[in-house]
């Protein structure tokens, strides 16, 4: 009897060793394809802007608006897809994944402000999401 709760003991503790290690191997694939979706579509932002920026008093806001949109979609994505990872290995990481249908409906929805927030400087019909969305997030947080 002693051999079997030892054997178990073992057991689960190989397998939280497997889920930890599938985890990091995850955030490095996660981290990985955040580099090459930098790499690729930043050049994208940019393209257009005279390089070195010419002398002027306005700021420079060309590459700012989507890139900081951009990165934000990036990070937020990232964060849930670790949850959504952890979540499926056994890991109790509440915060990271909406588990109401509320929640699903927020995330979805700020997704999509993000998404709105990078295609608006190029058309700017995209602020009409944005404004919704925006303007939805922010009641459903002051209620």
């Amino acid at each position: 009897m002693k051999d079997l709760k030892r054997y178990c003991r073992c057991w689960r503790v190989k397998a939280m060793s497997n889920k930890k290690v599938a985890l990091i191997f995850s955030i490095i694939i996660i981290v990985f394809i955040n580099v090459l979706l930098e790499k690729f579509l930043i050049p994208l932002f940019r393209e257009g802007i005279p390089l070195p920026y010419p002398a002027t008093g306005k700021p420079i806001g060309s590459v700012l608006l989507p890139a900081t949109f951009f990165h934000v979609l990036m990070i937020s994505g990232s964060v849930f897809a670790i949850g959504l990872i952890a979540d499926k290995l056994g890991f109790k990481l509440d915060e990271l994944t909406p588990k109401t249908m509320q929640g699903k409906i927020n995330l979805v929805v700020f997704f999509i402000m993000l998404t709105s927030g990078i295609i608006m400087w190029w058309y700017p019909i995209a602020f009409l999401p944005f404004i919704i969305t925006a303007a939805y997030l922010t009641i459903i947080e002051l209620s």
